[in-house]
């Protein structure tokens, strides 16, 4: 087995993620979207405004089958790839068995999984997309998904002819269908300037009981709390590592419970936080209560806004969370409870020069760091031992002042490497064990985060004095 394939065989990283050897691309998207989303803050960043709410047709659902069919349409001719060349469709919407992706995507003649993950469906086809480029499978697929107003009330709620009261914690179906074509890369490949999925985090079902179909944010919020917890834990990464943390249609109403459960977690991602059903409209103006819902509201502001924010070089790493209410009318008329999902996937995008500078940076920060250590050592007494005490516990003060993690990223290994980030990685792991043991971390903490280091110094060290024969120095 050659390293490309033992890496592929190990991309499973904690409990629920996926980490990408070879990221796949997103080589082009789609974003098609009805009046009310046209007339919105996002609107310069769609493909396709359609004031037309059939879209031409005879009914809702038949207007959302052409919205899919128009968002595939336009992402394939984007990226030059015949339709031929596309292996898969993962697609999904929120109308019974699927009927607006059955219609829409039927006479592309493209082999097709149908899913459904409520309003978190976006995030699944993203996910098992890049899953199974990545494995070898398919060289292109597509992933999309859909959402319309009125089909969705119709559906879960009460027919627009009722003219039923929202109240203020509801949100406004968007119409929208967003569109993706997922592609393989490899490390042999020269470096494209497409934002790739360098990580999945697929989420577990939650329910915190709410009943409320007026109230899909409160439905939601739990489960995305979940997933992004549980991606930052696989990853061993803070809020701060994304440039933004981006929900699906929690709407204000989840994302204020979200925000509560994960800093109940210790957790704060309110600095990078944002909701695409918040920035989707304009409440103020178009009086949408709580925000935006829907298939359709993640799929068009990723394909739409996001991802242009990325290949704009405005954002480099972006945490995207569609969240979904698993809210079926059986099970509501039944009395039942609301649980909700989410799945979390990191898109990042890395220009040329980018990874130079990563390097450069590296190279003249790590080379500071050494050249002061010398000069410590030239210009006074202290021996080489006492330096490295210096350095490792400068690491440790400056991470509990909360300086050591803005600079290490930053600076990437040439912070990361040395002995102050040796000690930083004491200091975090001390942190975090008292935070579950109490008094008892301050010794778990430590132990723990060294053993890797220092099993890996002495075994390094024993093998060096095999192949070396070291001598002792004489006094």
């Amino acid at each position: 087995m050659n390293q490309n394939e033992q890496e592929k065989t190990n991309q499973a990283v904690g409990k629920q993620t996926i980490r990408f050897a070879c990221p796949p691309a997103i080589l082009s998207r789609a974003s098609i979207v009805g009046d009310m989303e046209g007339q919105g803050p996002l609107a310069s960043y769609f493909d396709q405004i359609e004031p037309d709410p059939a879209f031409g047709m005879d009914s809702w659902e038949e207007g959302e089958s052409e919205m899919v069919r128009r968002a595939v349409q336009t992402a394939i001719t984007k990226s030059g790839i015949a339709k031929e060349n596309i292996r898969y469709i993962f697609g999904g919407d929120l109308l019974g068995q699927l009927i607006g992706s059955t219609f829409g995507l039927k006479d592309f003649q493209i082999p097709i999984f149908g899913l459904y993950g409520a309003c978190s469906t976006c995030g699944e086809a993203l996910s098992l997309a890049a899953m199974t480029v990545n494995a070898g499978y398919a060289s292109h697929v597509i992933a999309v998904t859909s959402s319309h107003f009125g089909g969705a009330e119709k559906q879960f709620r009460f027919p627009l002819e009722y003219g039923n009261q929202r109240p203020l914690s509801s949100t406004w179906t968007v119409t929208g269908s967003g569109a993706f074509l997922v592609s393989a890369t490899s490390p042999d490949q020269p470096m494209k300037e497409y934002p790739r999925i360098t990580s999945v985090t697929t989420g577990k079902i939650v329910d915190y009981g709410v009943r409320d179909n007026m109230n899909m944010g409160a439905c939601m919020a739990p489960a995305a709390a979940d997933v992004i917890y549980q991606c930052l834990e696989d990853l061993a990464v803070k809020p701060s590592h994304f440039d933004k943390i981006i929900t699906g249609d929690l709407g204000k109403v989840g994302s204020e419970i979200l925000i509560k459960l994960l800093r109940d977690n210790d957790y704060d991602i309110e600095k990078q936080h944002m909701d695409c059903g918040v920035c989707i409209f304009d409440n103020e103006e178009q009086d949408t209560h709580s925000g935006g819902s829907g298939c359709g509201c993640a799929a068009v502001t990723l394909a739409g806004y996001i991802l242009h924010q990325l290949e704009s070089n405005e954002w480099k790493r972006v945490l995207f969370i569609p969240t979904g209410a698993l809210l079926s009318t059986v099970s509501f008329n039944e009395g039942q409870t609301i649980p909700g999902v989410a799945h979390a996937v990191v898109t990042s995008i890395y220009k040329l020069e980018d990874v130079y500078m990563d390097y450069i940076l590296a190279f003249v920060i790590g080379g500071i760091i050494c050249v002061l250590s010398q000069i410590l050592m030239d210009t006074t007494k202290l021996m080489p031992g006492r330096v490295m005490v210096i350095l490792v516990c400068t690491g440790v003060i400056l991470g509990a002042v909360g300086i050591y993690e803005p600079f290490m990223k930053f600076a990437g290994a040439g912070a990361f490497v040395p002995l102050t980030g040796f000690g930083y990685n004491l200091w975090k792991g001390i942190k975090d064990a008292v935070n579950e043991d109490g008094f008892l971390g301050l010794f778990r903490g430590g132990f723990k985060m060294a053993a890797v280091g220092t099993s890996a110094a002495l075994i390094f060290s024993y093998f060096a004095s095999l192949i070396f024969s070291p001598k002792m120095p004489k006094n």
